[in-house]
C-alpha cells in the first residue's frame, strides 16, 4: 500500500533571490526542462539531464527534481539526503519546501522511519504554503489503516482506535476536497472493518456518483449488500 507521492510540477516554481547568475544559466534551464519532459517516459534519462543542469546551476528546484527521480528509481537513501538538502536550504522557496516535504515523508516511510514521516505530514496539514493539505491527511489515514493486519475476527482495542483515527483523517481529506476518490474509498474500507456498514455505503455512493466505473467501489457495495447466509443448526 503506497502513500500518495506527488509528482512535483517544478517548472512552475521560480528560483529564490540569488546574487549572481552563472553565464550558462540558460543552458542549465534547458537541461532542467528537458529532464522534466523526459521524466514521463525515462527516469534514468531524466536523471542524467538534471545532473547536467545541476553542474551548470545548482538550484533548489533542480535538486528537488533529482531527489524525486532518485526516489522513483529506488535510490531511497540518496533521495532522502537530497530532499533534506532542499528543505534545509535557505534559498528554497517556501512553496517548494512544502511540496518536497510530502515526498520526503514518503521516502522516510519507505526507510521505515514511520514516526518521523507522520510528524512531517501532520506539519503539512497546517502549512499555509502547502497547496494540497488533503494529501497529507490522506497519507496519515493510509498510514494508520495500513498498519492493521487484514485478518478476520474481532479487532483489538488498539487496532480499533487506529481505524477510527484513520476514518477521522480520511474525513478531513474529503472535507478539503469533496471529489477525493481515494479518500472516499479507503474511508469505506475502514468503516467496513469497523462494521459501520451504513456509513460505508454512504461513502461508496459518493464514489459511484463521481466515478461510476470504479470497480473497487462497486465490488465493495455488492459485498455489503449481499445477504448473510443463516448459520445452520445441528
Amino acid at each position: 500500500m503506497k502513500q500518495k507521492f506527488i509528482i512535483l510540477n517544478l517548472l512552475c516554481f521560480l528560483l529564490g533571490a540569488c546574487t549572481k547568475k552563472p553565464k550558462n544559466n540558460h543552458l542549465a534551464k534547458n537541461y532542467f526542462q528537458q529532464s522534466v519532459l523526459a521524466a514521463e517516459k525515462n527516469k534514468r534519462e531524466a536523471l542524467s539531464l538534471v545532473e547536467q543542469s545541476l553542474k551548470l546551476d545548482p538550484t533548489p528546484r533542480a535538486y528537488a527534481l533529482k531527489a524525486t527521480l532518485l526516489y522513483q528509481i529506488g535510490k531511497y537513501e540518496e533521495s532522502l539526503s537530497l530532499f533534506e538538502k532542499v528543505i534545509k536550504e535557505k534559498s528554497t522557496p517556501l512553496h517548494l519546501k512544502a511540496d518536497v516535504s510530502n515526498n520526503y515523508a514518503c521516502n522516510l516511510l519507505v526507510l521505515n522511519q514511520i514516526d518521523k514521516a507522520k510528524d512531517v505530514w501532520l506539519e503539512l496539514t497546517d502549512n499555509r504554503y502547502y497547496i494540497s493539505p488533503e494529501v497529507a491527511w490522506f497519507n496519515l489515514g493510509l498510514l494508520d489503516f495500513g498498519s492493521i493486519p487484514n485478518q478476520p475476527g474481532t479487532l483489538s482495542k488498539p487496532n480499533k482506535l487506529k481505524l477510527e483515527q484513520a476514518v477521522n483523517y480520511f474525513k478531513k481529506a474529503i472535507k478539503l476536497n469533496t471529489d477525493y476518490i481515494d479518500s472516499y474509498y479507503y474511508l469505506s474500507l475502514a468503516l467496513v472493518r469497523l462494521n459501520r456498514l451504513e456509513e460505508a455505503k454512504e461513502s461508496l455512493i459518493q464514489i459511484i456518483g463521481i466515478m461510476p466505473e470504479h470497480q473497487g467501489a462497486q465490488n465493495l457495495m455488492k459485498a455489503i449488500n449481499q445477504p448473510k447466509k443463516p448459520t445452520s443448526r445441528r
